[in-house]
């Protein structure tokens, strides 16, 4: 019985091996952390600029008040495009505002992507975006 499980077990690790290196090869596939690049992801005309655009789209139901509001931190792949995908909300205080932020992203203008070296291609980037929201009167 030993004997059968070392190959299988070598067969599966030459298999792993192979698609991680399949993985590698096609430059599009990987993703890199923001921290990571020489020149990260970027909303046209900047932080400010994105701050602004969130503050003048950010628009939910006012159904319930006292369960909006509070902190969203969301991660999101800005692609070789400047296009944003696979948006995730990591943490809220409120899914009302969670459902809202995250709609917002999802209709955001693209992004310049980010860039591993200054001159380099564009590349993926997972990018991690904190938002707090506060009502007006709180």
């Amino acid at each position: 019985m030993k004997q059968r499980t070392r190959p299988i077990r070598l067969s599966l690790f030459i298999a792993l091996l192979m698609l991680s290196s399949m993985t590698l090869a096609q430059g599009d596939t990987v993703i890199y952390e923001q921290y990571t690049l020489e020149v990260p992801p970027e909303f046209p005309g900047g932080g400010a600029a994105c701050r602004n655009y969130i503050m003048s789209n950010l628009q939910c139901s006012d159904s319930d008040s006292s369960n909006f509001g509070g902190r969203v931190v969301l991660t999101f792949i800005v692609e070789t495009d400047g296009s944003l995908s696979d948006i995730k909300i990591r943490y809220a205080t409120f899914d009302a505002t969670a459902e809202c932020v995250a709609g917002l992203f999802g209709k955001m203008p693209r992004w310049s992507p980010g860039r591993k070296e200054k001159n380099g291609p564009p590349v993926r980037c997972r990018y991690m975006y904190p938002i707090t929201c506060i009502l007006p009167g709180r």
